[in-house]
């Protein structure tokens, strides 16, 4: 089992199998508590044996067993479950926790292709843009999130959906009210997927700036733009807000105390500036890999994306599409964690350290703004070795693992 809460996010797809959802005081089922015991877990809390005799008790299990996944909503659960139900009646797989994680593959699938999409959009070059998806497709952080039964799976695709529909809207192509859905939509499946809604509120917001200097701008108003991301996204949580708040018991689970905060720490405040920083490395648990030199291509990738996002913001070079949109990733890296970070302090009570794969739907605007910064032959050569070279490592301590 993942350390990152598989065994509640599994339990929350069995009860969506059933039709129901998880509430604030809700247990762990039976049947994930012994998927849990019998694959053990990474977390170093102890379990009991697999073959223990009579039910499992909530109290053996992490948290006192309390299912903490009762924050998020049902949406990835049920299309996960979803899924699970057509895997295990047409395939030979006949486990629903395995079918669950297969479901995973079809996220990062959708997630790639619509990064492709964006870069069509973008007009950007098919060879760098493959480039891209091979660095992303094989990053640890990605598979990790897309091989488990996590909605973290689900960044990808709701991240870059919410690019690919601004971009669109912003030329025309689709109406107001399908970027304001959109908007409601990824924080819907994930809240953290609304750092994606942010970058794109950056790149509308750059647009916004240098109106005054580009004529030739044709686009939508960016400032209606802006107000119709911020209004999708806002109503989205507000309304599970209100929701989740009419549901379940105030339980205060061993997590939830970990959690709450006393006051407002300045200093752990600001020790999320570099949360994000380098993108794409460290959301996976470490133990693991222990392959350093996959760990260090890791990291190198995360250094090369942060680097052509930022080149456009440090050089003032913002007119293009592709340079806003990276620049504006580049400055949801830093912005978004401390705003993530005020978020849950003032309307949920709680401080904790955000966990770098929160960043995950910042990956398609990053990824474009990498693929148009490889504007030269020489530097598509050599990004592409790089590429290679990440995918081997990865390929090579995948074939380990089995």
């Amino acid at each position: 089992m993942s350390p990152f809460d598989e065994g509640v996010h599994f339990d929350y797809v069995m009860e969506a199998l059933e039709g129901g959802i998880v509430v604030e005081g809700d247990t762990t089922g039976q049947r994930a508590m012994r998927e849990t015991a019998c694959r053990g877990n990474d977390v170093g809390v102890p379990v009991p044996p697999c073959d223990q005799a009579g039910p499992f008790r909530a109290k053996q299990f992490p948290n006192l067993g309390y299912n903490s996944a009762y924050i998020h909503t049902p949406v990835y659960y049920y299309v996960t479950a979803g899924v699970t139900v057509a895997l295990t009646a047409l395939t030979p797989v006949d486990s629903p926790f395995v079918a669950a994680r297969l479901a995973g593959a079809a996220w990062l699938w959708l997630g790639l292709l619509v990064l492709w999409r964006i870069g069509r959009e973008l007009a950007l070059p098919p060879a760098p843009m493959f480039i891209v998806l091979v660095l992303v497709a094989s990053n640890p952080v990605v598979i990790h999130a897309s091989s488990t039964v996590n909605n973290d799976a689900t960044a990808l695709l709701m991240g870059g959906a919410v690019v690919l529909t601004t971009l669109l809207w912003e030329r025309g192509a689709l109406p107001s009210w399908a970027l304001a859905g959109m908007a409601f939509l990824a924080p819907a499946v994930k809240v953290s997927n609304a750092f994606a809604v942010g970058v794109c509120a950056l790149y509308l917001a750059t647009r916004w700036a240098n109106q005054s200097h580009d004529r030739a701008d044709s686009g939508r108003p960016p400032a209606r733009g802006m107000a119709l991301l911020a209004g999708g996204a806002g109503a989205s949580v507000l309304i599970w807000m209100l929701i989740q708040g009419a549901l379940g018991e105030d339980v205060l689970s061993p997590m939830d105390q970990m959690l709450a905060a006393s006051g407002f720490d300045v200093k752990l405040w600001m020790a999320q500036l570099l949360t994000f920083v380098p993108p794409l490395y460290g959301g996976f648990p470490t133990s693991a890999i222990d392959n350093a030199g996959l760990l260090d291509v890791t990291g190198m990738t995360g250094v090369l994306i942060l680097g052509a996002c930022l080149a456009p913001v440090l050089t003032g070079r913002l007119e293009g599409r592709t340079e806003r949109l990276a620049g504006a990733g580049a400055l949801a890296i830093f912005v978004s964690p401390l705003l993530f970070f005020v978020t849950n302090y003032y309307l949920f009570g709680i401080e904790f350290d955000i966990p770098q794969r929160y960043g995950l739907s910042l990956v398609p605007a990053l990824g474009a703004g990498l693929a148009g910064a490889l504007r030269w032959r020489g530097a598509v050569v050599a990004v592409a070795a790089f590429a290679a070279v990440a995918a081997s490592f990865t390929f090579v301590e995948l074939l380990a693992a089995i």
